[in-house]
């Protein structure tokens, strides 16, 4: 190919994808438009920090000194206690959840059913 005939392809090229962003940024900017402008966290429960509370979807979330989500715990630990220690990820901490819902809550709660001489703390 002659290098006229490339420079013609390449620029013809660089016209079309200009224009296709063009017309994909217009697009996107019309839908937006009719859609109007929303709240992303209208109707929703709260989230976040909220009037000086955090919460995980309107769970309060309450923190120890040791900043493990949970009850204060009583140290030295009582006679006929046992504790569990849950490492984990954002499933163990209940994101979205309260600290009864969270599965170290139910453990514990199915725990201490079984056994009522033993107390079992997550």
């Amino acid at each position: 190919m002659p290098p006229k005939t490339l420079g013609r392809l390449f620029t013809s090229l660089v016209v079309g994808l200009l224009l296709a962003a063009l017309s994909l940024a217009l697009s996107l900017f019309i839908a937006e438009r009719i859609l109007g402008y929303y709240d992303r966290n209208a109707g929703l429960p709260a989230n976040g920090l909220v009037g000086g509370v955090r919460y995980t979807w309107g769970h309060p979330v309450r923190e120890n000194s040791y900043k493990a989500r949970g009850s204060e715990p009583i140290v030295p630990k009582q006679a006929g206690v046992y504790r569990v220690l849950s490492l984990g990820d954002s499933l163990t901490w209940g994101a979205g959840v309260s600290e009864s819902e969270r599965y170290t809550g139910v453990a514990e709660a199915l725990l201490n059913k079984i056994d009522a001489e033993k107390k079992i703390e997550f």
